[in-house]
Order: C-alpha cells, then sequence, then structure tokens
C-alpha cells in the first residue's frame, strides 16, 4: 500500500473516533468557601435577633422602671393630700412647704406635727414626722408646686371641732406576720403593743389558692368574712373588741403561704360596733374595695385587700383619701396583703381602689364601724 493511501486510511479512521468529552466534577458536600459563607450569614442573623430580644428587654424593663416610679410618686401625693385635708393649723405654708398638725397616729395621746418640703429639680418630696429624720415620700421630680387657695374669715373661725372631727375611733398602731416562703397551715401575728382592754382590733389574712372557707382565728376574735379569688387568693377577716392576748394564731387547710396584720383603734367613746361588710374580687392594677354604709357620722371604714401579683411598694397603699395602715407582699411567692382607712359621715361609704404597679388578682373587703 502505498503511503499516501495508508494516509488516508489513517485520517478516516481518526474521523470516525469521537474526541474525548470533558465531564465536570460533582462534588459532595461543600467548599470551605460556602461554609465560611454560611456561618457568616447565620452570626449576622443571630446577631440581629440577639440585639431584638435585648431591646424588648430593656423597653419592658424601662416601663416597668417608669410605672414603679409612677405609683412610689403617686402615693407621696396621695399622703401629702390626705395629711393636707386632715389637719389643722397649717403653717409654713408656700410652693413647696407645708407643715400640718393631724391628730394622734402613734397612741401617746399627742397629736403629730408632719412636715413636707420639695428642695428643687432632682429631689423627692421629702416628709417628717415630729421633727424626724427627713424621709423621701416620691422618688425625684422634675416640677412640684402646692396650690394654696385663701378662705374667709367666717370659714377659719369655726374652730378645731368642725375643721378637724375629733374621732372616736383613732388608729395606733398595727403589727404584720408572714409564713416561710414554702408555705405553712397557720401564722402568729403579734396583737400591737398599744392595745389596751376593749380597743378595737382588725386582723386581716392573705393566703394563696383557694382555703375553702377553712380560715379559722383564735378565741376572743369574731370572723367577719371569708372569700376568694378563683384558686389564686384567699382573703379572711376578724375583729376584736375584747382580746387580751399579747399574740393571735390564725390557720388555714392546706399548706400554703400566708401573710397577716392586726391594726389596732383606739376606742375613745364608750363603744364601737360592726355595722356593716362587704366583699368583691377582680383583676387589674386598681383593687375596687366596695361600698359600705355609714349609719353615723364619724363612722370608721376599714378597707382590706388580699392580692397575687406583682411587687408593691411597701406600707404605700395609693388609695385616694384613706390613710394607708399596711401594704406588703412575700418576696419570693406570694400573696399581698393591705389595709387602709377613713372616717366617712353619715351616708353612702363609696368604692374606693387600691393601686398596685400591675396587673394582679384580688379579693377585697369594706367594713364599716360605728362609734
Amino acid at each position: 500500500m502505498t503511503e499516501l493511501a495508508k494516509h488516508s486510511i489513517d485520517r478516516r479512521v481518526l474521523h470516525l473516533i469521537p474526541p474525548p468529552r470533558i465531564v465536570p466534577l460533582r462534588h459532595r458536600g461543600m467548599q470551605l468557601l460556602e461554609l465560611v459563607i454560611s456561618l457568616a450569614s447565620a452570626s449576622i442573623l443571630m446577631a440581629g435577633m440577639t440585639s431584638a430580644i435585648l431591646i424588648a428587654n430593656r423597653s419592658a424593663d424601662i416601663a416597668a422602671n417608669r410605672q414603679a416610679t409612677s405609683t412610689r410618686s403617686l402615693s407621696g401625693f396621695d399622703r401629702l393630700r390626705t395629711d393636707i385635708s386632715e389637719g389643722f393649723p397649717i403653717t409654713a405654708r408656700s410652693d413647696s412647704q407645708a407643715t400640718v398638725s393631724v391628730g394622734d397616729r402613734d397612741g401617746d395621746g399627742n397629736r403629730e406635727t408632719i412636715q413636707y418640703q420639695w428642695l428643687g429639680v432632682g429631689s423627692p418630696l421629702q416628709v417628717s414626722v415630729n421633727a424626724g429624720a427627713w424621709q423621701a415620700a416620691t422618688d425625684n421630680l422634675d416640677a412640684f408646686s402646692i396650690k394654696w387657695r385663701s378662705c374667709g374669715p367666717q370659714s377659719t373661725s369655726n374652730g378645731l371641732g368642725q375643721l378637724e372631727p375629733i374621732p372616736s375611733l383613732v388608729f395606733q398602731s398595727r403589727t404584720f406576720a408572714t409564713t416561710s416562703f414554702s408555705g405553712a397551715n397557720s401564722v402568729a401575728i403579734n396583737v400591737p403593743a398599744t392595745y389596751q382592754a376593749s380597743d378595737l382590733l382588725v386582723a386581716a389574712l392573705a393566703v394563696s389558692g383557694d382555703q375553702g372557707g377553712s380560715m379559722i382565728g383564735p378565741s376572743g376574735w369574731t370572723k367577719v368574712l371569708e372569700t376568694h379569688n378563683g384558686t389564686t387568693v384567699s382573703l379572711g377577716v376578724w375583729i376584736s373588741l375584747s382580746n387580751s392576748l399579747s399574740q393571735a394564731n390564725f390557720s388555714w387547710g392546706t399548706s400554703r403561704v400566708g401573710y397577716g396584720t392586726i391594726a389596732h383603734f383606739r376606742v375613745t367613746g364608750n363603744t364601737a360596733a360592726l355595722t356593716n361588710s362587704s366583699f368583691f374580687s377582680g383583676a387589674g392594677n386598681l383593687a375596687t374595695a366596695p361600698t359600705g354604709i355609714a349609719s353615723v357620722n364619724n363612722s370608721l371604714a376599714v378597707r382590706v385587700l388580699a392580692a397575687s401579683g406583682p411587687l408593691v411598694s411597701e406600707e404605700a397603699s395609693n388609695m385616694p383619701g384613706h390613710i394607708a395602715i399596711t401594704m406588703r407582699r412575700q418576696l419570693l411567692a406570694n400573696p399581698i396583703i393591705g389595709m387602709s382607712y377613713r372616717v366617712y359621715p353619715v351616708g353612702t361609704v363609696p368604692n374606693a381602689d387600691f393601686g398596685l404597679p400591675s396587673s394582679g388578682t384580688y379579693a377585697t373587703a369594706t367594713l364599716v364601724f360605728q362609734p
């Protein structure tokens, strides 16, 4: 075969053999670069979510702090209004100061001198009792002013008896006691040291859960009522006009956390009697104590609260027009116990609200005593 023919055959054979195909590599799994990019994206996403959660928590804390500040300040303003409404005479009057004289509140038989002052922007409203140490009645304030209205000679010449009737049932002091946060079946509350035979004692007990009518008071005490708000909290109230014990033991059915208080009222007249009582339950940040009836002038209305809910400002019931006896909460558990009072003329005793820092469930009672 000639070289030319052989060369032609080789070319035909080469044309019959297809060229090799280039097959792309198929990876299994992710390349390192893809993994790094994915991790970076996930980190950015998680950082954004964390920031959103932190901002939400910070906003909630700010709102809670503002609510607590508002509640403390309102409580201080209520105390000022109450003292001014009950006080006579009122001296050292200015837009930032007031000195008032009110009836005996500590059982020593003497009137009390209460002073208020505000020192300017960034300072709290301060209060001093009987020239004692100045105490903050509110949080720091940006602005504050007392607006006084003048009255004519006829109004100021009526005398002490008409401007501030001498009450027949005078609050003296109170005691309180609580179980441990793990709970118990009873609590012992000391009778106030100011107590004298035939004075009026009012005891209130707040216990977690529905105690099903099982609350029992000591001998010499009359049970006025027991109520509850669902399975959240129970309220029991007792009174005594003949108790001579130094300690009162109260018990209930199931082992739960309890908080109790006893308030002492001096009976300056011959008698004191419970004329009517009522109770109510609900939920919210305003715990409404129900209405009552004052059958005679100078009747004493005692408001009582048992609640389950937020931390409260101790001794600040934030009940306008009333004087706080106590307001406390078992810090590690619950419940809240509260009591306030005021004197009413004959007629309807309107309902009144205990102010709570935020929403809670509650049971309340109103007791009206005739001197």
